[in-house]
């Protein structure tokens, strides 16, 4: 999509002009947060918050969608009598990124 910028919020202005004269950002193919992180913080102030704010505002919804899906394919058929509080607990396994180590958990365990 191409908007003139001379249509844009006057703080965006100069950093789009930079940004469209810039060599290295012309070869670039990166969309999306990708391209937002790219700008520099000191040079870009402006894009780079309101790029980031703008690709941020879909992380939950995403999050919630996916979180639906892990619950549909744990609680199938098979699985048609988990309690709520079993359920809630696969679920936070499931969308949690959590790193447990093992051989530290077993060692506890094991009579020396």
């Amino acid at each position: 999509m191409n908007a003139p910028i001379e249509q844009q919020d006057p703080k965006y202005q100069i950093e789009l002009c930079e940004l469209q004269a810039d060599p290295v950002f012309q070869s670039r193919n990166e969309v999306g947060p990708e391209f937002f992180k790219l700008l520099d913080r000191d040079r870009f102030p402006n894009l780079r918050s309101l790029g980031l704010k703008i690709t941020s505002m879909f992380g939950s919804s995403y999050m919630g969608e996916s979180a639906f899906s892990t619950m549909k394919f744990v609680k199938n058929k098979q699985r048609a009598k988990l309690t709520d509080e079993s359920l809630s607990h696969l679920l936070r396994l499931c969308t949690e990124d959590v790193n447990v180590d093992i051989h530290a958990l077993v060692s506890v365990f094991i009579i020396k």
